[in-house]
């Protein structure tokens, strides 16, 4: 979804178009492709209820939440929110590698309510020490397939920060294949070189020209944690009911 301050033209400019996947854990990303992500109104919506739900089940004094790959804060200011509807007792660690997006969260912090139930880190989730457990780790690193943002990579190294009884939002993501048949798509990617490498790599493009020829099929799946994580880190083998929206 773009800004909704992009024209039609903007919008026309990127139908067909070959785009490399965000690799945010090598790359830092730039405020405007932040911009991209907040305008999505109904994934922020869909993690807060799922915090709700959680929190509405985990009647303790205080939960603390880890936010990872928080970016500039959409994820905390919906975990904020569901705090609110639950009138539960929160303390939130956002955690953020990019040094640009950590200015506007902690701005944002100073800015907002936010001070005194929300600890901005600056640091990469696979090697940081927190000094407690998170009964819930909440998490938007899925990418366009999945996993090309190395979720379950970077998300089996966060395991470790999870309480034994702890759980992830999401619980787990399934990507879909799907065959298409597009001579646009098939011309614009001979016109990148002769390498067969080309039509080899993976490209993010809202097709125009293409039409799917089979239906969606499950391609694979990823627990957060899964089983052998949680029995490696100690965690609940049975942890709450899953979520479900």
């Amino acid at each position: 979804m773009l800004p909704a301050h992009h024209s039609q033209a903007d919008d026309d400019a990127y139908l067909d178009y070959l785009q490399s996947p965000l690799q945010p854990l090598a790359d830092n990303l730039e405020g405007s492709m932040y911009e991209t992500f907040e305008s999505d109104p109904v994934k922020y919506a869909r993690y807060q209820e799922a915090v709700r739900l959680y929190l509405s089940r985990k009647i303790v004094e205080r939960v603390v939440i880890m936010v990872l790959g928080a970016g500039r804060g959409p994820l905390v200011a919906a975990c904020l929110a569901a705090a609110e509807q639950t009138q539960r007792n929160v303390y939130i660690y956002a955690v953020e590698k990019n040094a640009s997006a950590v200015i506007t969260l902690r701005n944002r912090r100073d800015r907002e309510p936010w001070k005194q139930r929300v600890k901005v880190v600056q640091a990469d989730m696979r090697s940081w020490k927190p000094p407690e457990k998170a009964d819930l780790i909440v998490s938007e690193l899925l990418g366009s397939f999945g996993d090309n943002e190395l979720s379950p990579e970077c998300l089996s190294s966060a395991h470790k920060l999870l309480a034994r009884d702890g759980i992830c939002i999401p619980q787990n993501s399934t990507s879909f294949i799907a065959p298409i048949c597009s001579q646009a798509l098939h011309s614009n990617v001979a016109a990148l070189g002769p390498s067969r490498a080309h039509f080899e790599t993976p490209y993010v493009v809202k097709i125009q020209h293409g039409v799917r020829i089979s239906g969606p099929q499950p391609c694979f799946k990823f627990a957060h944690p899964n089983d052998r994580v949680r029995i490696a880190f100690g965690l609940s083998t049975s942890p709450t009911d899953p979520l479900t929206l």
